[in-house]
């Protein structure tokens, strides 16, 4: 069905606009006009024009590879070198909305695996009371909804994140899409991940420090007193205290992440101008042998 001949023009504005907001992703200068004028270099801070171009950013694993090794590469660069990993961001692949789900149940598994045999409502203990498969049904199904409320939680929280500091970004004259936001959101909500291993390893160091201490009589008392402390200060500060820090340090990763993907993409150009980059190009390939041959003359 053709479009009308208003919202005909208000697309043909809409794109319009947009290539007359090509940027060096460099320093952010206007480089639309010296695109169409043939120029190789910003000459605001030299950089070569090519470096902007949207096809440059070959975009992360996971988003050319739906796969678990995928997956977790992706991940691994992204803790590992984050800056590397965003400045590759594709703007014109996807993955974003399936790479924050599984992050987010990974994430949620990984915080809530530890603690089972010390919840009263543990799965694992409820198991070994079950007598009917309605019954092992039941539990299953409301550790999975445990799993899928934290998970929820958690992806709402990435998603808040960005967003929020989005907003900081555009009062520094970055600019981000919402499709940008999600895309960053998905890749740094891997900070979760790494609260959730950070948890495993603190606990696995007192499991080991209790077996060791367990060999003498004092360093069994010793830590009697500690777990009893531990256990009798909990509960009057409250039962939300040690998830409340979990969430807040986790945040604080995800905020540092994200941070660092909106930084590396606040200048990064929509997919739509690479053919005005194209058309620079060839024009400047086209003008080459003539300059040669100037030269030479």
């Amino acid at each position: 069905m053709p479009l009308p001949e208003y919202s005909r023009a208000i697309v043909e504005q809409a794109r319009s606009n947009f290539v007359h907001d090509v940027r060096c992703e460099s320093c952010g200068y206007e480089i639309e006009s010296v695109l169409r004028e043939g120029g190789g270099r910003c000459p605001e801070c030299g950089t070569e024009l090519d470096a902007s171009r949207p096809s440059r950013r070959g975009g992360t694993l996971w988003q050319r590879r739906r796969s678990p090794f995928g997956y977790l590469v992706t991940l691994w660069r992204t803790l590992g070198r984050a800056p590397v990993c965003f400045r590759g961001l594709s703007l014109s692949l996807g993955g974003g909305w399936s790479l924050m789900v599984i992050t987010s149940l990974v994430s949620a598994t990984a915080m809530l695996a530890p603690w089972s045999g010390v919840f009263i409502a543990d799965p694992i203990r409820r198991l070994r009371f079950a007598r009917t498969t309605e019954h092992v049904v039941r539990i299953f199904a409301w550790l999975a909804a445990e799993i899928g409320a934290l998970a929820l939680l958690l992806g709402v929280l990435s998603i808040a994140i960005t967003f929020g500091l989005r907003v900081v970004g555009t009062s520094r004259g970055w600019r981000h899409t919402p499709r940008t936001a999600t895309l960053i959101a998905a890749h740094a909500a891997v900070g979760w991940l790494l609260v959730a291993g950070l948890i495993w390893m603190l606990l696995t160091a007192w499991f080991i420090a209790t077996l060791v201490a367990a060999r003498s009589e004092a360093s069994t008392r010793w830590i009697g007193d500690i777990s009893g402390w531990l256990a009798t200060h909990g509960g009057r500060i409250g039962p939300w205290t040690l998830p409340g820090f979990i969430l807040t340090l986790g945040g604080l990763v995800v905020a540092w992440l994200t941070w660092v993907g909106l930084r590396e993409t606040r200048f990064a150009n929509d997919p739509a101008a690479e053919p005005l980059f194209r058309r620079a190009a060839a024009a400047d390939a086209a003008s080459k042998p003539r300059t040669e041959a100037t030269v030479s003359a």
